[in-house]
C-alpha cells in the first residue's frame, strides 16, 4: 500500500534541532513521532560539552512504528562514551518502510560503552542487554575487554594481545554464562629478498566459562593456531597526467596456510556467544591476490 512520510524542522536552539513527523499509511493506521538532533562539541559553557546526538521516533495507531536513540560523549580527550538505544515494536516494520535502509544493517542494538585509547592498548567497557524476542544479539552483562596492539618486542618479532570476560546470556537458543577469553599471538616478519616477504605465527588461546552445556559445571578451554604467509609484491610506475605527477601499480599476491587442532574442549558442550567460541580444528590454505594504483599529486607531491 501507499503511505506519507513527512517531517517540519525547527531550530530551537544553535545547538538543537527538533522535528514532529506525521507518516499517514494506506494499511497500517497514523503515524507520529519526534525527532532530534543536537550537538554541544564547540560549546564550551554547556554541561554537554564534547557531545552529539540524535533521536528519532514513530508510532503508528496499529500500534507499529520504532524508537532509536544515540549519543556520543568525550569523557577525555582519549575517552569515548558510545549510548543506543533501538527499540522496534514488531519485527518487520522498519524493513516494510525503510527496506533500503534495513537491508545494509544489524537488527536493533542497545548498548552503553566506554573506549579508551592508549598508543598500545585499547580499553572498553559494555553493557548490552536484549530488549526483543526476535533477535540473536548476545546479552553483554557486562563485558570488559582488553586489547594490546601488535608491537614489536624484538628485531622482526611483534606480539599482541586480546582478553575479554564478563556475564553473557543468549536467547535464541537460551544459555547464559560468565566467560573469560584469553589470546596471545607471536609473529614473526622476515624480509627474505625484496620480492619475498614470509611472516610466521603462533596463538595460544586459555578461556574459562562458568557455565557449559553438557553438564553446566565451570570449564577450561585450551586452543592454538599456527600459520604461514609468504608474500610478494611487484610494482611498475607510469608516466604522470591529469595534475598528476606520475602513476604506479603495485601488485601484492600471498597464500597463507594455516592450522587449527582441535581444543580441549568439545565444539558441542562450549555456549556460542560470538566468534571467540567457535573454534574447530581444521587445516586452511588461503590466496589472494591484492591490486594497489597510486597516484602522485604534481603541487603536494
Amino acid at each position: 500500500g501507499y503511505y506519507l512520510n513527512v517531517g517540519q524542522w525547527w531550530t530551537v536552539t544553535p545547538n538543537i534541532d527538533a522535528a514532529i513527523r506525521v507518516m499517514p499509511t494506506q494499511k497500517e493506521g497514523f503515524g507520529f513521532g519526534v525527532d532530534a538532533e543536537y550537538d554541544f562539541m564547540n560549546t564550551p559553557s554547556s554541561r554537554l560539552f564534547r557531545s552529539q546526538g540524535s533521536l528519532k521516533t514513530l508510532y503508528t495507531t496499529e500500534e507499529r512504528g520504532y524508537t532509536h536513540f544515540y549519543h556520543r560523549q568525550e569523557l577525555r580527550p582519549d575517552t569515548v562514551l558510545l549510548a543506543q538505544f533501538e527499540q522496534w515494536y514488531d519485527e518487520d516494520f522498519y524493513k516494510d518502510f525503510y527496506y533500503d535502509l534495513y537491508r545494509d544493517r544489524t537488527g536493533p542494538r542497545t548498548f552503553v560503552n566506554v573506549t579508551q585509547t592508549r598508543p598500545n592498548n585499547i580499553l572498553t567497557a559494555t553493557f548490552a542487554p536484549s530488549t526483543h524476542n526476535f533477535t540473536r544479539e548476545t546479552e553483554k552483562l557486562p563485558e570488559l575487554a582488553l586489547h594490546h596492539l601488535e608491537g614489536e618486542i624484538a628485531k622482526n618479532l611483534y606480539f599482541s594481545f586480546d582478553a575479554a570476560a564478563g556475564n553473557y546470556e543468549h536467547k535464541r537458543p537460551r544459555y547464559n554464562s560468565a566467560r573469560s577469553i584469553n589470546a596471545a599471538r607471536l609473529t614473526y616478519d622476515w624480509n627474505v629478498a625484496k620480492w619475498l616477504n614470509v611472516a610466521t605465527y603462533v596463538q595460544a588461546d586459555a578461556s574459562w566459562y562458568a557455565r557449559t552445556l553438557d553438564d553446566e559445571q565451570s570449564e577450561f578451554r585450551l586452543a592454538g593456531t599456527g600459520g604461514v604467509t609468504l608474500q610478494s609484491r611487484f610494482q611498475r610506475a607510469y608516466a604522470g597526467r591529469w595534475g598528476f605527477s606520475g602513476f604506479k601499480h603495485i601488485i601484492v599476491p600471498s597464500v597463507s596456510y594455516t592450522y587449527r587442532p582441535q581444543t580441549s574442549l568439545n565444539a558441542e558442550d562450549i555456549p556460542q556467544f560470538d566468534g571467540f567460541d567457535s573454534a574447530p580444528g581444521r587445516g586452511r590454505i588461503e590466496s589472494k591476490i591484492d591490486n594497489i594504483f597510486l597516484g602522485r599529486d604534481a603541487e603536494s607531491d
